[in-house]
């Protein structure tokens, strides 16, 4: 299997809350879903170490919003999940909300088209993409939202 992955920090000041991990048969990639700073968190480490150290947790939705990995057991319940054959694959691809923010939040393509961007040109170039589109939107207004750029993770994955 051959294993490519990008990562990002939504900004060039802020520690990168995302993390992937790849081994030879193995890929996680985990979202930091940070706060605005000052927001009291009860955790003196901040969300990057956070997410390092819960590297085995994964973070999901619950019907309310995002479930979030930390100390309620009840979080892994929820997990998006999921296995197949991987001579039934041509490939995959594991995001955050960060890197398909344009299918997702833009709507300026739909997933086979990228998923064709990613596979084509490899994980950095989406990331640059969808920083190119969150550039042309830097008061919110075409695409609400909270921020201006969110830390963005792709990994691809080949047989």
């Amino acid at each position: 299997m051959q294993i490519s992955f990008a990562t990002a920090p939504g900004h060039p000041d802020r520690p990168n809350e995302d993390l992937v991990l790849a081994g030879p048969d193995t890929v996680l990639v985990l979202d930091g879903a940070g706060l605005p700073d000052g927001t009291a968190t009860g955790c003196a480490h901040g969300v990057p170490w956070f997410v390092r150290t819960l590297g085995a947790e994964l973070l999901h939705r619950t019907p309310d919003g995002y479930w979030v990995a930390g100390p309620d057991p009840a979080a892994a319940r929820h997990a998006l999940t999921g296995t197949a054959p991987w001579t039934a694959l041509r490939g995959a691809a594991l995001l955050t909300d960060g890197a398909a923010r344009p299918v997702d939040d833009f709507a300026t393509t739909d997933w086979p088209g990228l998923l064709t961007l990613l596979r084509d040109t490899g994980p950095q170039s989406l990331i640059d993409h969808t920083r190119a589109l969150e550039r042309t939107d830097p008061h919110h207004t075409r695409w609400p939202r909270t921020k201006t750029h969110d830390d963005a993770t792709a990994a691809l994955l080949r047989p």
